[in-house]
């Protein structure tokens, strides 16, 4: 299974450096024991040779990471088997399982449970603890053995010390670099799960848009008698004065269908985007809004400091009558819509004084299917934050408070949109 480039990079650049700081602290413990005790005897030529090749293969994986598009389970495996192979070399020039360093191998097992599926982390523990078994029969002595006897107290001393600084390193390893890698994987796991979320919620959207586009379609022919008709009606010289504003309504209902059809099949054609100021965009909305539903009243609130642009499509018009219309159905009594600067964003924000917003809804805007509305779908909202979405803006929705504080006094919608150009 591959992971991402920024998950290579970032496990086996933390690897590397594990590797380093490992290397350079038994490098400069050697030296230090070699100068402190003089009973200690060591064959430098095989261990250079080992750190040299420890010291490519840093520079192998370093550079290799760079321009790997990903990195599978079973490479890193092998990067595992190679750190095993060069400890234990390493260990056996140097004491065995007598040299205090040994514990590192416990750095090679925590990467592998930390990363690798469960067969390959059990297949490093167990060639760690045969490495360190093999490592007490053959190993070349630090101490030879006409001086081990009179070398015996600060043998013991230097292995107590080093077992301190080898636990020291380790757990600074495990819990610093190590459980990071663990992170990094679980938040690229998290990260997935996201993606397959959006997907499935993107294929139910374009389920609903093709099933829209089909009823758009099927509606022409019934709209268009519809407008006919009423306007026969109109014309009848015996209708009352009452009827005819009653035709006239209704026709310009029927008139406003048409049109909210004709720019559903507009917009499935043309999906262009264009730049415009924030308050001519609210503006238009609200005229075209105020055709649908002319008995709420709306307040208008601009506190942007200039004008502000965003950008727009056919669709962000109807996304937003919706979250409108869920404002007014809420609250018929009063809706107010503001436009706000904060920061580098332009702020679209809906106020109702309804009963507020269910919780689930409000954390998850456009995730959640049900509907708080009797003889709602739950499709709107769901809608509203795709479109939206699509044109790099984020919806957030919480419930706003009264005075005292105690209980929700209505619902603030608020769609953020990153500003195109600044607001000076």
């Amino acid at each position: 299974m591959p992971l991402s480039k920024t998950i290579e990079q970032k496990n086996l650049n933390s690897l590397n450096n594990i590797r380093l700081i490992i290397l350079l602290t038994e490098l400069a413990g050697l030296v230090f024991a070699s100068l402190y005790f003089t009973e200690i005897q060591l064959n430098w030529a095989p261990l250079l040779i080992v750190s040299g090749t420890g010291l490519l293969l840093i520079s192998y994986t370093f550079f290799n990471s760079r321009h790997q598009r990903g990195i599978s389970y079973p490479r890193l495996f092998k990067q595992l088997l190679a750190d095993i192979m060069l400890q234990t070399l390493f260990f056996y020039w140097c004491g065995g399982y007598t040299n205090p360093f040994i514990f590192v191998y416990l750095v090679t097992v925590a990467i592998s449970a930390a990363l690798l599926p469960v067969k390959q982390r059990w297949l490093i523990t167990t060639l760690c603890i045969v490495c360190y078994t093999l490592l007490q029969k053959w190993y070349h002595p630090l101490v030879d053995s006409h001086s081990a006897h009179n070398s015996l107290q600060p043998m013991f001393i230097m292995h107590l010390a080093g077992m301190w600084l080898t636990f020291s390193v380790c757990a600074c390893l495990v819990t610093g670099v190590v459980a990071r890698m663990a992170d990094t994987v679980r938040a690229h796991k998290a990260e997935i799960t996201a993606s397959r979320e959006q997907l499935l919620r993107n294929e139910r959207i374009l389920a609903v848009a093709t099933t829209a586009a089909g009823a758009a379609h099927e509606l022409g022919t019934p709209l268009s008698t519809m407008s006919v008709l009423l306007g026969e009606m109109a014309e009848d010289g015996d209708a009352s004065t009452q009827l005819k504003d009653d035709i006239r309504l209704l026709g310009s209902q029927v008139n406003l269908c048409k049109e909210r059809l004709n720019k559903i099949v507009q917009s499935s054609r043309n999906q262009d985007t264009h730049i415009v100021p924030a308050r001519d965009f609210i503006l238009s909305l609200l005229d075209e809004w105020q055709l649908m539903r002319p008995e709420i009243p709306v307040g208008f609130d601009y506190s942007a400091s200039s004008v502000c642009q965003i950008e727009t499509d056919q669709s962000l018009t109807m996304a937003m009558i919706n979250l409108l219309d869920n404002a007014a159905d809420a609250s018929p009594d009063f809706v107010k819509l503001g436009i706000l600067q904060r920061q580098d964003s332009v702020v679209l924000q809906i106020e109702d004084r309804g009963p507020g917003i269910d919780q689930e809804i409000a954390r998850h805007p456009g995730i959640t299917t049900f509907s708080t509305k009797k003889d709602g779908m739950g499709l709107g909202l769901q809608l509203s934050v795709a479109t939206i979405e699509r044109l790099n803006g984020t919806v957030h929705i919480y419930s706003a408070r009264s005075e005292c504080g105690e209980k929700p006094a209505g619902t603030i919608t608020e769609v953020r949109f990153p500003e195109i150009s600044s607001c000076v």
